[in-house]
């Protein structure tokens, strides 16, 4: 389940991008700020579903090797055999998409591996191709099997391709739903992996929502803290501390978290994204807020 820490971690960054481009929400790019923004977390994603791509593959190289083993026989005894050309079609290209399947996954690997990697695009492109390839081999296999089943006096007797089609199918059917890992989350192999995909799915939508409310009060969160504040004026705030400031007021004043909730989690804000003297400044606004909220009840 998504952490809230984690939204709020993220929503803080989009209203400090705002505030710092002094824009309305409405006029701030926000496809390429979650580009950059989320850059690490998809990377992760996509590390995760590369070793989940070679984990439902791992005897791919043994499976495989014994299909394109009996294809290629199977090709070679039937050779100008003009009755079974689409079979032979077929099997030629389950081969060839077999063999392309086996040097994609060994790509994948060294791709994974590769400490010079630059970011995760190199990554979604290989994971991309592998299941394009498994998805690939199977609708041709339900093909194959379809006209076998129509010659079943062939010779030579094409169950040698079949069975081994079939185990090498096995092993595609576990790869292929990796495409969409969100749907895995009742796998107890892949559940990691769909936690991650759902995570991420979730974490864009909830923290734009959450920073999209904190900016819209912006003019009434701006005038709390001219209140708030003593000797002091908001426009002198660091950009950062006030964007910790406004969503902490709106958590506290809209949300209606609790008063030790919204103050330990700007703690915790001010000291990953602020500097030393800011947590205790942020602490002792937020104690006025609270003390205020409090006597107004």
């Amino acid at each position: 389940m998504l952490h809230q820490s984690k939204v709020r971690k993220t929503a803080l960054c989009l209203i400090y991008a705002i505030l710092e481009q002094n824009c309305t929400e409405q006029d701030f790019p926000y496809r390429h700020f979650w580009e950059i923004t989320l850059e690490k977390d998809y990377d992760h994603l996509r590390q995760a579903l590369c070793k989940g791509i070679l984990h439902a593959c791992r005897s791919a190289k043994e499976v495989a090797g014994v299909f394109v083993e009996r294809g290629e026989a199977f090709l070679l005894e039937t050779q100008g055999d003009f009755t079974l050309v689409p079979q032979r079609e077929i099997v030629e290209s389950c081969v060839e998409r077999t063999k392309a399947t086996l040097t994609a996954l060994t790509d994948l690997r060294l791709c994974l591996n590769d400490k010079r990697r630059d970011g995760s695009a190199p990554l979604e492109e290989r994971c991309r191709k592998v299941l394009q390839l498994a998805q690939t081999i199977c609708r041709l296999s339900e093909d194959l099997f379809s006209r076998l089943a129509d010659a079943p006096e062939m010779r030579p007797s094409p169950e040698g391709v079949a069975g081994a089609m079939r185990r090498w199918l096995r092993v595609l059917g576990e790869c292929t739903p990796l495409e969409h890992p969100e749907t895995l989350a009742d796998s107890e192999e892949y559940a990691g992996l769909a936690r991650k995909a759902l995570d991420l799915a979730a974490l864009r939508p909830a923290a734009e929502q959450l920073a999209r409310e904190v900016v819209a009060r912006r003019d009434a969160l701006e005038a709390d803290l001219e209140r708030l504040l003593r000797n002091y004026v908001p426009e002198r705030l660091d950009v950062v501390d006030k964007s910790i400031l406004y969503l902490s007021l709106y958590e506290l004043q809209c949300r209606k978290l609790s008063i030790p909730i919204v103050i330990s989690e700007a703690n915790n804000l001010a000291h990953e994204f602020s500097g030393s003297k800011s947590a205790p400044f942020i602490h002792g606004v937020l104690a006025a807020a609270a003390l205020e909220q409090a006597d107004n009840s």
